[in-house]
């Protein structure tokens, strides 16, 4: 009997201490203490550290805090009790640091039976922080920047991310300690302005080296109006008040003229419909030159409202490339064996007579014409050829592409090559010897290009178009970007960007005084 009520006795004692609210569990006996992890130190005003931690075990009756001096021989440096805490605090305060000394803080927990392990060791100087350096300022449109910046500091409570443009300094931004990158926004386009980085804390600030940029230039969409509803390349040329803007709208091929004289308000003056597909578009003295797969037509647009068609030469079929000097025509042929390149002389009642002829063995991609020189981009090479003779034109200047390319564009005695990696400035001034004077590296390459004496206007089939100061060509400079549609050809005369998509033509202004 006695034993029955022995084992009942010792079944109620199990289940009793089964409900309680506190059990050490399996894993963690009495005499196992898990060390607190996470130290940090924190300097909170002039004379006091603040230290954090997280609590590893539930069995613990306090921590304890050690703390030595950082000197010159850390390794001799003796740790010290600075406080014994109570079971489960998570924070402390030490109020007896001198200023422009080092310490290193351990904690570990400790019951009556044992002791943890120690925490990770948290150092930090009660002194103001060291200045951050490598500040790099990226600018990433005409309104943001992007600033980064190393930490060489372990005492930081933030960073103050400063910046000047009137004179005046700003803080700009705040970032908490160890974080190294900051945006800056709302900015005025084209504008210049200084930013320094300072790490900061109670005790006072210390700053980075200062840098300088600009943003970039404001582009900005004034006017827009339904354009080719195609999948097929569109043309665009700009002359005098009007742009001749060529693609297959609704179901019909034609080139539209659209007046913008008024470049906020554009409007349709004319149209001329052809049964053809577009391969290029040159205007010349009151004539558009449309060349289409079988060759080209000259159209009369000297009344815009009525153009009408002013002669017409067939070839075999194939791609044709058309550019008109005031007394000639050149017609480069692709696709036929072999390509070629033909000068012709207006029409006159006869119709159109062939001048001169160079064959050309590799496929032509594009052409370009200055002065008394045709630029013929081929699929070897840009060939330089000169017509000053037109039944005799002859390549006297050869330049093989670092990079593949379908595009030139040739101004003022250069020639423009976009590429996958940006563009090709090459100096043509003496044909016969093509000199690399410039390049311009652009993040996803560049497609198509136009030039001015000022600027190069580049996209890429990622739908971003830029603007790059080409006033000094062995430095090209990135000055604007606008990335908001689709681009399918482009022309630009002043302020003003005339922008070809398969749905739209759209005007953009770039804001910037065009005498600085």
């Amino acid at each position: 009997m006695r034993k029955i009520n022995w084992i009942i006795i010792s079944l109620t004692v199990t289940l009793l201490c089964g409900c309680g609210e506190k059990v050490t569990p399996p894993h963690e006996s009495a005499s196992t203490i898990h060390s607190p992890s996470d130290l940090s130190a924190l300097i909170i005003t002039g004379t006091t550290l603040e230290l954090t931690w997280t609590d590893n075990s539930d069995n613990e009756d306090g921590f304890y805090i050690m703390r030595r001096e950082v000197t010159s021989d850390t390794n001799s440096a003796q740790w010290e009790v600075i406080e014994t805490l109570a079971a489960n605090i998570l924070v402390f305060y030490d109020s007896t640091v001198v200023i422009g000394e080092k310490y290193d803080y351990r904690i570990n927990a400790f019951n009556s039976i044992t002791e943890s392990e120690f925490s990770n060791t948290a150092s930090i100087s009660f002194s103001i922080p060291d200045a951050p350096s490598g500040l790099i300022v990226e600018v990433l449109s005409d309104s943001k920047v992007a600033l980064s910046w190393i930490d060489n500091s372990d005492n930081e409570t933030n960073f103050l991310v400063c910046r000047q443009d009137t004179g005046v300094v700003i803080i700009s931004g705040i970032t908490a300690a160890n974080v190294i990158s900051y945006v800056d926004s709302n900015l005025a386009g084209n504008t210049q302005y200084s930013y320094y980085v300072a790490a900061s804390n109670s005790l006072g600030n210390s700053s980075s080296e200062t840098v300088i940029v600009t943003t970039l230039v404001t582009i900005s969409l004034i006017e827009s109006i339904p354009g080719p509803s195609t999948s097929f390349p569109t043309f665009l040329r700009v002359e005098n008040n009007y742009a001749y803007c060529s693609g297959l709208w609704g179901v019909y091929n034609s080139v539209k003229i659209i007046d913008i004289s008024v470049p906020d308000q554009l409007s349709i003056t004319g149209e001329y419909f052809m049964p053809f597909e577009t391969n290029d578009l040159y205007v010349k003295n009151d004539r558009v030159y449309i060349a289409h797969d079988s060759g080209f037509v000259m159209v009369d647009i000297s009344v815009p409202s009525a153009p009408a068609l002013a002669g017409e030469y067939i070839k075999t079929p194939g791609r044709h490339f058309i550019s008109v000097s005031d007394s000639y025509i050149f017609l480069a042929s692709s696709g036929i064996f072999p390509d070629s390149l033909l000068i012709l002389e207006p029409p006159d009642s006869a119709g159109f007579k062939v001048l001169g002829e160079y064959e050309e063995p590799q496929d032509i991609l594009d052409i370009f014409l200055e002065e008394d020189y045709v630029y013929l981009l081929t699929g070897d090479a840009l060939k330089i050829i000169d017509a000053s003779n037109p039944s005799n034109p002859v390549v006297v200047g050869y330049y093989n592409p670092e990079y593949s390319t379908d595009d030139i564009h040739v101004c003022n005695g250069y020639v423009y090559m976009p590429n996958n990696v940006g563009f090709t400035i090459i100096n043509v001034a003496n044909p016969l010897v093509p000199i690399v004077t410039g390049s311009c590296l652009l993040s996803g390459g560049c497609d198509k290009l136009f030039a001015d004496s000022s600027y190069a206007y580049t996209y890429n089939h990622s739908d971003i178009f830029r603007v790059t100061d080409i006033t000094v060509p062995v430095l090209p400079e990135f000055i604007a970007r606008y990335d908001d549609f689709g681009i399918g050809t482009l022309f630009a005369k002043g302020n003003y960007i005339y922008v070809c998509s398969n749905d739209s033509l759209q005007v953009l202004y770039l804001d910037i005084d065009e005498d600085n």
